[in-house]
């Protein structure tokens, strides 16, 4: 099969905001499903994985944003893997107008988790490899993220059961819903964002609640959620005002 998974959509109006852009946890959906499928392609889909008590999880999420896509336009999701590195596996995405222009660039890591134990899997014992490709549009892999010595804002959110997903936790995706939910709809309407990280660190379950630290500051948000004492995610988003972005 072939290293690279190519797929074409069109946007819905449910994966919208009320600006009719794309709304980012939509992104990351699309991400997912794109990567699942492509892994299947591969050889390394649910007969290896699920079926054997192993699941696939995204470790961290890196986006560069030319411009979200908007309500009914069709788009190009491209997607990629990278070298394996020991337990981790990179993988890349695009995302183009019909045209072929690049809206959007992002890199991930990914893990094999056991269900029961929710550790590594090494996945040789799977029998799973897969081949990484180049093309030379990957930009850089996520990398820790530093964080000012104090978000002097903080909130509290409970994971309902629809956040939750097949791996038993919430959804990564559902994250960014809680960033956009922290930030007003005036700032919403002015401001978009130019590159944003995730890294995710734990998980978290249905009726679990996590205290979210953040600081909006010169255009720039760190938000961090915590729960029983462990971190459970962390982002850094980069805003830029939506008059002042280039198309």
């Amino acid at each position: 099969m072939s290293g690279m998974y190519q797929q074409e959509l069109r946007i819905r109006a449910s994966d919208t905001d009320i600006w009719q852009r794309l709304r980012y946890s939509a992104l990351l959906r699309m991400f997912q499903e794109g990567s699942i499928a492509h892994t299947e392609a591969l050889g390394a889909g649910r007969e290896k994985t699920l079926d054997r008590g192993a699941l696939w999880v995204v470790t961290r999420m890196k986006l560069q944003v030319s411009r979200m896509p908007c309500y009914d336009e069709e788009i190009i999701l491209k997607s990629w893997p990278g070298e394996t590195m020991h337990v981790v596996f990179p993988r890349y995405y695009q995302v183009e107008t019909k045209s072929g222009r690049v809206l959007i660039r992002a890199s991930s890591l990914w893990l094999l988790l056991s269900r029961e134990q929710r550790s590594v899997i090494f996945p040789e014992k799977l029998g799973i490899r897969i081949e990484g490709v180049s093309n030379g549009m990957e930009i850089a892999m996520p990398e820790s993220l530093m964080f000012p010595s104090v978000l002097s804002q903080t909130a509290g959110r409970t994971v309902q059961y629809s956040e939750t997903d097949l791996n038993g936790h919430m959804n990564n995706s559902c994250y960014l819903d809680w960033m956009d939910d922290l930030l007003d709809v005036a700032f919403h309407r002015s401001h978009v964002i130019r590159s944003l990280q995730i890294n995710f660190l734990s998980e978290v379950q249905t009726g679990q609640t996590v205290t979210i630290h953040w600081l909006l500051k010169d255009r720039q948000l760190f938000m961090k959620g915590c729960f029983d004492g462990r971190q459970i995610f962390a982002v850094r988003a980069v805003f830029q005002q939506s008059n002042e972005f280039q198309e």
